[in-house]
């Protein structure tokens, strides 16, 4: 959430702020250094006053020092170190710290010596001025993440998926669809783990929205498939001529799971675009492109299952035809 954060060093001869910032930022926290040395005398009052916004959120925002809580903290250097003997005791505060809640009605005008004002009208017209961050501007480990992640689900696991589905039958030899199956998710899931492992090296917050918490449950998905596919059942049929049960209901299990894990994966990457718009300030283009190109090869690809399968029921069609028409033939022969 956002709001403002200024700390007001009193006495009885002079007021001015520590530090002042009228737009905080929590995504955007930082350590400035006073234009000017100030001296804090031992009867000086230290007051900091915060204002909370988190009118963005839709559910109760606590008080409290984790993240996602609200809190009023200030952190200054000083000098000249504290005597050895005050070293464990809190030199700074008095028993007299209060705490007061809800005092004032949020509006102050920064006073901090030696730093020159400025206008932050543009800041309040969102229209005025806007300057967004270009793809080379994020994390090399933000970069990386993007691009495994939008290849990984964005194309390889979708075309892994869509051979054996929808090409299966093109193939002269049985091995080679299952071989170009194996090989894409199987670099689908090198990016994916890349792409995982960046975001878990950099990010604090790992399932705090919904981009993660389908991010982890696909990345619990996209590990068992392999695993799945490892302990298939044999396909050998029975004396009677059929496939087993139990590996038929293995083929259910393997080939849908894998088509929801793949609707699930492009629901995120659309999730995850919209995501570095809003936390990384992004321009909007930049979101809509992602989403486009990601919606156009979902399409693309819809369209081609669509196409392999009616093609496929045409044929199956045809075969029927000339089967019943070879039945007839030898029917009015005898």
């Amino acid at each position: 959430p956002g709001g403002s954060l200024d700390t007001t060093s009193s006495s009885s001869s002079s007021s001015f702020d520590l530090g002042c910032n009228t737009r905080y930022d929590f995504d955007l926290q930082e350590t400035v250094p006073l234009q000017e040395f100030q001296k804090v005398y031992a009867d000086d009052v230290l007051t900091t006053h915060c204002v909370y916004d988190s009118s963005e959120r839709t559910s109760m925002t606590y008080g409290g020092d984790a993240t996602e809580d609200e809190m009023c903290i200030a952190f200054y250097l000083f000098y000249p170190s504290p005597p050895p003997s005050a070293a464990s005791s809190a030199i700074c505060l008095t028993e007299d710290t209060k705490l007061n809640a809800g005092d004032g009605d949020g509006a102050h005008t920064c006073n901090v010596p030696g730093q020159v004002g400025y206008d932050d009208s543009l800041c309040r017209d969102s229209g005025s001025f806007q300057k967004y961050n270009k793809f080379g501007d994020l994390s090399t480990w933000l970069q990386v993440h993007v691009i495994t992640m939008y290849i990984a689900w964005g194309f390889m696991f979708p075309l892994g998926v869509l051979i054996p589905m929808s090409f299966r039958e093109a193939f002269q030899d049985e091995t080679k669809w299952f071989q170009l199956h194996r090989a894409l998710q199987s670099l689908g899931l090198v990016l994916l783990l890349i792409g995982c492992s960046v975001a878990f090296a950099n990010v604090s917050l790992h399932f705090s929205g919904s981009h993660q918490k389908v991010g982890l449950a696909l990345f619990i998905l996209a590990l068992f498939q392999p695993l799945n596919a490892f302990c298939r059942p044999s396909r050998e049929v029975d004396p009677d001529g059929l496939i087993p049960a139990y590996r038929r209901l293995w083929e259910i299990m393997h080939k849908n799971v894998g088509r929801i894990t793949i609707v699930m994966g492009w629901a995120n990457v659309i999730l995850g675009a919209k995501l570095i718009e809003e936390f990384y300030g992004t321009a909007p283009k930049m979101t809509s492109a992602l989403m486009g190109v990601q919606g156009v090869t979902i399409v693309a690809l819809s369209l081609v299952a669509i196409w392999r399968y009616m093609k496929r029921t045409e044929t199956k069609s045809d075969d029927e035809i000339v089967e019943s028409s070879r039945d007839l033939d030898v029917k009015q022969m005898s």
